[in-house]
């Protein structure tokens, strides 16, 4: 994703590593004159933009006002009426570039997504999407002091696709295969053997094979009853 993506619809892969608690969103403000109760609606812009409400009321100069013209309204004297405006549901989610596509040496990038309206609460951390939106730029907390030309990017999701399956479920292996797989379960001391065959040849650190060999075999992605995900995978930490 460069610069010359901006406002051009992209297609992204990654890892929901983060999700925040949806929100509610204005797409269209009505605000009242607090003097002349003169009514005005403002139109949101989609994604994270935002609405610029005016300092002055002009509401007189079209008769829209309530009260008589020989009265001046004051300063910022609009009001949001929260009752009559519209709202939808959003979302912000942070994407993680796969691990399997990252170079070797580099840290994984990410990326801030935002859903909305259906695709709220849809998806949940450690979750494999393709992600189809607009990539846009938006100004970002503590960037107030920064040149308006400096702009933070994110994506406006328009679709996700969600991966089925863990992040082995790409790999197809044949009957002979599972078999095999199936009689080595099946076998005594099959920990043993898994944490033998990690490093061979490293002498001793037994503890950290076996941290080792429980993350690369002891996680299991489960669906509960209720349709939520549990991610299968196993953090480790080694000091």
């Amino acid at each position: 994703l460069s610069a010359e993506t901006v406002n051009h619809l992209v297609m992204v892969t990654g890892i929901v590593t983060a999700a925040s608690k949806p929100k509610h969103k204005t797409t269209a403000m009505v605000v009242q004159c607090k003097t002349c109760k003169g009514t005005l609606t403002l139109h949101c812009k989609a994604g994270m933009g935002g609405v610029i409400v005016p300092r002055y009321c002009n509401l007189r100069q079209g008769g829209v006002g309530m009260l008589g013209a020989q009265e001046k309204c004051e300063d910022e004297p609009y009001q949001v009426l929260s009752d009559k405006c519209h709202f939808v549901d959003q979302q912000t989610l942070k994407l993680q570039e796969k691990p399997e596509d990252v170079p070797t040496g580099e840290m994984p990038r990410t990326v801030t997504i935002v859903v909305d309206r259906t695709l709220v609460g849809r998806i949940t951390p450690g979750t494999r999407i393709t992600v189809l939106g607009i990539y846009s730029t938006f100004k970002g907390k503590g960037m107030e002091k920064a040149p308006a030309a400096l702009q933070q990017p994110y994506i406006r999701v328009v679709s996700i696709s969600e991966e089925a399956g863990d992040s082995h479920s790409r790999f197809n292996f044949t009957k002979e295969e599972i078999t095999e797989f199936e009689q080595f379960a099946r076998t005594d001391k099959v920990h043993e053997v898994l944490f033998s065959r990690i490093a061979p040849n490293i002498y001793g650190a037994d503890d950290t094979k076996r941290a080792v060999g429980c993350l690369l075999f002891g996680g299991s992605r489960k669906t509960l009853p209720d349709g939520t995900a549990r991610r299968g995978d196993i953090n480790v930490l080694l000091l």
